[in-house]
């Protein structure tokens, strides 16, 4: 039964994403910076859900699985990149919003899809880069005693449990990232909000603070949430 559900939803989140793709790209009056925005943001959710899921699928399916550990690292990478995009492209889409309704007139000239696509393209580069600074610090790491890791994936801090080195370099450069993301992120929302909404409603600005908070919230506080407890997420063999 577990299995099916993972299964349809599998299916339901590539199916629902890739129409919006389609239909962004087929429709001329959705060629706008929101909607550029959300193809970027279902591109990186169908890259999370097809590294994550699969596997899942089979683990469940078979009660276990074995992964290599180059396949565990590119997994760990791919899931990190589409989570650190898909937050920056959540900041973005606000910070269009922000745009259009606090600075109108201006709108079109500056968010233009020029723009908006060199901000996309920052936002994959620094997503990969970031992620793959971790990554190399991570495989220059010595790992010895069980090789199993009871997780649905490979998280890095399963990862680093299993190393007999010094894994503090790997876990502050980590933490120095994710921090990063969060002031980038809380900067879009509230430091320019002031500039750009002088001239709008008391009730305008409150609404998007709250839908900001609600957004940093969702993605930020549920990422902390689910961290996982190495202790309780390791089997010895």
């Amino acid at each position: 039964m577990f299995f099916l559900f993972l299964l349809l939803v599998q299916c339901m989140t590539i199916v629902v994403n890739i129409f919006i793709l389609l239909v962004v790209a087929s429709v001329q009056h959705l060629h706008t910076p929101m909607y550029f925005f959300l193809c970027q943001l279902a591109s990186a959710e169908m890259m999370f859900t097809i590294n994550i899921i699969p596997n899942l699928l089979h683990i469940v399916l078979v009660e276990g699985a074995i992964i290599s550990v180059i396949g565990c690292v590119i997994q760990f990478y791919i899931f990190s990149v589409s989570t650190n995009a898909e937050s920056f492209f959540l900041t973005l889409m606000s910070y269009d919003r922000y745009m259009a309704i606090c600075n109108p007139l201006h709108y079109n000239s500056l968010m233009s899809l020029s723009f908006c696509f060199r901000l996309a393209v920052i936002t994959w580069i620094f997503s990969f880069s970031s992620t793959l600074i971790v990554i190399i610090q991570l495989c220059t790491l010595q790992f010895c005693g069980s090789n199993i890791i009871d997780h649905y994936y490979c998280d890095l801090a399963p990862l680093l449990e299993h190393s007999c080195s010094d894994v503090s370099l790997v876990k502050n450069t980590d933490i120095f990232f994710f921090h990063s993301h969060c002031s980038i992120s809380i900067y879009f929302h509230f430091h320019n909000l002031p500039s750009y909404c002088h001239r709008c409603t008391s009730h305008s600005i409150i609404y998007w603070k709250t839908k900001g908070l609600l957004n940093l919230q969702l993605t930020f506080g549920c990422g902390l949430y689910i961290l996982p407890d190495i202790n309780n997420h390791l089997c010895d063999s």
